[in-house]
């Protein structure tokens, strides 16, 4: 998943983590995994993801 470039800052990207979470703790899954753009490594880290070992 990604947004725009023209999108970012507004939350977006903050509400589909945040809805693939409630979908992945619903259905009892219990890894999520994002390949993440370099660039986007710091979003994903604010929202408390770190990169694999």
């Amino acid at each position: 998943m990604a947004v725009l470039e023209t999108h970012q800052k507004n939350e977006f990207g903050k509400a589909l983590v945040q809805h693939c979470e409630t979908y992945c703790n619903a259905n009892k899954v219990d890894l999520i995994w994002f390949n993440a753009r370099t660039a986007a490594v710091g979003f994903y880290k604010k929202m408390d993801y770190q990169p694999p070992r």
